[in-house]
């Protein structure tokens, strides 16, 4: 049994995760909880740093979002046939491969800018 990813398909995960990080950059979180936002525990240790995680996180997964579905759109647009075969899978790949780039990007501005004992 093998899964098909078809390219109208992709470009749908495209939009709603761009339409998402667009969404967590417009309304992040208000206060530190357990079920919304950039979540480490780094992150957690202080008002300051959870503001700044989510800001951060926030920023970052929306401009790697939107380049990855600017990406997406112009490889369908102009490779159509070649999506067909396994380039979709290769877009879906890199999409959320891209989206899981944002934690170690927000981790290491936290250690930048926030001590340990915060």
């Amino acid at each position: 049994m093998s899964i098909t990813i078809f390219p109208n398909e992709l470009l749908v995960f495209s939009a709603i995760i761009t339409s998402v990080s667009a969404l967590f950059w417009r309304f992040p979180p208000k206060q530190i909880n357990q079920s919304y936002g950039y979540r480490s525990g780094r992150s957690m240790k202080s008002e300051e740093a959870w503001e700044a995680a989510n800001q951060y996180a926030s920023r970052k997964l929306l401009a790697i979002t939107t380049i990855s579905s600017v990406l997406t759109l112009f490889f369908y647009a102009y490779y159509e046939d070649a999506m067909k075969d396994y380039g979709a899978v290769y877009g879906l790949a890199f999409i959320s491969m891209s989206v899981f780039l944002v934690v170690p990007m927000t981790e290491s501005y936290l250690k930048r800018h926030f001590s340990d004992d915060e």
